[in-house]
């Protein structure tokens, strides 16, 4: 019985239906909501804060891996550029020698303090450069009593080669231009529209 009202089962003597939480007074249900509200909140602030680290931290490990691998490719653009430039000193100067030593170049490019922390990057440049095997050969050579590995610039100038296919182009662009064959016959399939037949 709720405040001089009989309770039933009887759904045709039912008059009026009431709860638990209505007869809670308006502070307590105010005071549960605001313990529902501010738990959804923490429980918000968490998943946002969880979201916004996770967010942080794939931002940096991309940005970390961008510089990683742009410092490899300066290195490896770096090296090519050495050996290129020992080989064209080679031509004028056949005293040079046309090779450069492995280490030598790695001290040239890292410094003694990054060396460590570039390992793996060298390694991969070493690993790269090895693998071009018409532009850079491995060789040992006996420096100062000591067998050292080092390379030698194999591949001829990018600027010759390409002003070679240039030209080469431009020659086929020309023979083509001025060939006995005439554009209009060409065009018409050799008279394969001929009414005449």
């Amino acid at each position: 019985m709720w405040n001089g009202k009989v309770q039933t089962k009887n759904l045709s003597e039912v008059t009026a239906l009431s709860t638990e939480e209505a007869l809670r007074s308006i502070a307590c249900r105010a005071q549960q909501d605001i313990s529902k509200t501010a738990r959804n909140l923490i429980l918000l602030i968490i998943g946002s804060t969880g979201l916004l680290t996770l967010a942080w931290y794939l931002q940096k490990q991309s940005k970390a891996h961008e510089e990683k691998e742009e410092k490899y490719y300066n290195l490896l653009e770096n090296v090519n550029k050495l050996l290129e430039e020992q080989h064209e000193k080679y031509l004028q100067d056949p005293k040079i020698q046309p090779w450069l030593a492995i280490n030598q170049i790695r001290e040239k490019l890292i410094s003694e303090k990054d060396q460590e922390k570039l390992k793996d990057t060298w390694e991969r440049v070493k690993k790269q450069i090895d693998s071009e095997k018409s532009q850079v050969t491995l060789e040992t050579q006996d420096v100062n009593g000591e067998s050292v590995d080092v390379w030698r610039w194999e591949k001829a100038s990018p600027m010759k080669t390409r002003s070679k296919t240039a030209k080469k182009s431009t020659e086929e662009t020309t023979d083509f231009i001025t060939s006995e064959v005439g554009l209009t016959e060409c065009l018409k399939l050799r008279n394969c529209f001929r009414t005449d037949r």
